[in-house]
């Protein structure tokens, strides 16, 4: 494991580069993306549609939350995130399980990375009243680990890769809004925890893609799950090099 591990250390410059050359930029609700970008002369109102996906994944918000806090009816929608190519994995290790005698063993990647320039795009009302709409997120790197399993069957291989998120930096909003509500209180305080633990959870949900599965688009225009895919290759170069589905010794 030592000189697996020495070996993914060494890769990461490349596998980076690979990531920042194929990972589209943005996801969410791209065509309101389109909207934000044409109005602010970014994108040519001409452009074909063929377009808005170019360097954007996804036709819907990635988080929605609405509540109702002494009165005060608040609706926090994060509409988009740019940014997702600024994607730097910092570290990656593999720990083998416990007991590799057993029929299934479950097999962990602990991926350390960080986005240098991700930027939340969201939309709050509260009692109904447009209160923000705008990039609050994020003015520093966003530091977080996510862990990676497989299973691997005696005979079978690996299955699909799974995702957790260890752990996140807090998020640090670009600005701060006061709105005085029809009560005439301050709703400042409320919609910032609100707003904070949304983003949060969108980012969160997006990072271990719980938004939906990791599908990639092939020449012929099927589609691929990269992550059974990428459990399937694990098999594979096991085999190649042992003759076995799952390794007997770490």
């Amino acid at each position: 494991m030592d000189d697996v591990n020495s070996a993914l250390s060494k890769l990461l410059p490349d596998m980076n580069r690979q990531l920042h050359k194929n990972i589209k930029d943005s996801a969410g609700d791209c065509e309101a993306l389109w909207d934000y970008r044409t109005e602010n002369g970014e994108v040519l109102f001409s452009s074909p549609l063929s377009e808005i996906h170019r360097s954007c994944t996804g036709n819907a918000p990635l988080a929605h939350m609405d509540a109702n806090r002494g009165g005060v009816g608040t609706d926090i929608t994060v509409l988009w995130a740019t940014g997702l190519g600024s994607l730097d994995i910092a570290d990656m290790v593999v720990t083998p399980p416990t007991d590799i005698s057993v029929p299934v063993q479950r097999w962990f990647i602990t991926l350390s990375a960080m986005f240098t320039d991700l930027h939340v795009y969201m939309k709050v009302t509260v009692n109904g009243k447009e209160w923000l709409k705008d990039y609050m997120c994020c003015d520093k790197t966003l530091h977080f680990t996510v862990k990676v399993f497989a299973e691997c069957q005696v005979g079978t291989g690996f299955s699909a890769l799974h995702l957790e998120l260890v752990n996140m930096d807090k998020v640090n909003f670009v600005q701060k809004t006061q709105m005085i509500v029809d009560s005439g209180a301050s709703a400042s305080f409320e919609m910032d925890y609100g707003t904070s633990e949304t983003v949060e959870k969108a980012i969160a949900n997006f990072l271990t893609l719980k938004t939906g599965n990791l599908l990639m688009r092939n020449s012929d225009g099927s589609t691929t799950d990269t992550l059974q895919t990428a459990g399937e290759a694990l098999s594979h170069v096991i085999q190649l090099n042992t003759g076995e589905r799952c390794l007997t010794h770490a």
